[in-house]
């Protein structure tokens, strides 16, 4: 039986049942979803082309938020473009916020930049010129380039950089501490550095796409992209120290990568630090220890839930699989395992209403820390916002 209550204008609901509503469609390759602090009638959506978009009351405004497509390079089926979006935490002072994108130069792939904007007086349109922040090395692969940026706890804005390789590592970055790829940086955007390498936070991660801190605990969740063996869920609790190592590319999720070879693996790699939860690639892994878990291809981090709406789900993480299209939940670690693992996926289906998640680009929360998934479509115009709602 479930018993509903008011909170504000919050109805809120102590059952575990979830489902989920579309908010929006029509978007171009949406890739992330966000929304101010305190801003609790509109939601911001990154579209890779270079936009971002307001769900505003319910509605998809025409106009963008921010338009960099003219500095933006890629786009639609590759892993360049318009990747995330931060407001500060003082943004409806200030009228600050953040996005990163890849920008084509160097005679390479590219490298990603992180800038700054203003909001107009207009809410809804930014002012058109941004100030660069920080610029990445040249990728000459063009991909594994992360992509987020979100403030933490602290104040900092945390940007996640993958190993911008095509595979195996050729540029061996993931464990090289001169190298600017493979980090997660902690960035303070008053005095940022003159040298990212001055700012790293983490190292040995392949391609940490999404990653978000617990509003109820400060800790840390990586979902870390892995190659064609293991995806892998990463934990660091809070409160938050600089210096941890994830492991790649010894390591892919808990076990030695194929091709390394070297003596550092474990068990004799102390410093190197496991995920708290890996599931096997469906692509190549046909391991017996792949258990019950849906099999994926490319992870997708996701949030911890802090809502309203949902009391029975406090503290249950969502992540997914980018393409694989599940929805999982895990709440709580012990002895450096997540705890409570459970497939969502159906759960979360709203093909009742006639419509379908694919391909899992992204999670988001809105001013409420209601939970939000983002289908990335087909690259057209068919991308989709849906919003995690208690069940039936």
């Amino acid at each position: 039986r479930v018993k509903s209550t008011k909170s504000g204008t919050i109805s809120t609901t102590g059952g575990t049942a979830i489902h989920s509503v579309r908010v929006a469609s029509g978007l171009q390759a949406p890739v992330f979803v966000t929304a101010p602090r305190l801003d609790t009638n509109r939601l911001f959506v990154v579209e890779q082309a270079g936009r971002i978009r307001i769900i505003k009351n319910g509605v998809l405004l025409p106009t963008p938020f921010l338009d960099v497509d003219s500095v933006a390079n890629g786009g639609p089926g590759s892993e360049q473009g318009l990747l995330g979006l931060a407001f500060h935490p003082n943004y409806e002072q200030n009228g600050r916020f953040f996005v990163i994108y890849t920008r084509s130069g160097g005679g390479a792939a590219g490298h990603s930049e992180i800038a700054e904007y203003t909001v107009s007086g207009n809410p809804d349109v930014a002012n058109p010129t941004g100030t660069v922040i920080l610029t990445g090395a040249d990728d000459p692969y063009g991909n594994h380039n992360g992509g987020m940026i979100t403030f933490g706890p602290d104040g900092m804005l945390y940007y996640g950089m993958g190993d911008g390789e095509a595979r195996d590592d050729p540029l061996y970055a993931a464990q090289d501490y001169a190298q600017f790829f493979s980090n997660i940086y902690r960035i303070d955007v008053d005095n940022p550095p003159a040298n990212p390498l001055d700012a790293v936070f983490a190292k040995g991660l392949r391609n940490p796409w999404r990653f978000s801190f617990d509003r109820g605990t400060g800790d840390l969740y990586i979902g870390d992209v892995g190659q064609n063996a293991y995806e892998e869920i990463d934990v660091q609790p809070a409160p938050l120290a600089a210096g941890v190592n994830w492991g790649w590319d010894l390591k892919e999720g808990r076990h030695c990568h194929f091709e390394s070879g070297d003596p550092a693996c474990p068990p004799s790699a102390p410093g190197l630090t496991d995920p708290v939860l890996e599931y096997c690639h469906s692509l190549s892994n046909d391991n017996a220890t792949c258990g019950s878990h849906p099999l994926g291809n490319s992870v997708t981090g996701g949030y911890v839930y802090r809502g309203c709406a949902m009391s029975g789900m406090q503290g249950v993480y969502f992540y997914g699989d980018f393409g694989a299209g599940f929805i999982s939940t895990f709440q709580g670690v012990s002895g450096g395992n997540a705890q409570n693992v459970a497939e969502r996926t159906s759960d979360l289906d709203p093909s009742t209403g006639g419509f379908s998640i694919g391909s899992v680009s992204s999670f988001g929360e809105d001013a409420r820390g209601e939970i939000y998934v983002v289908d990335y479509g087909s690259g057209g115009f068919d991308g989709e916002v849906f919003k995690i709602v208690p069940g039936p």
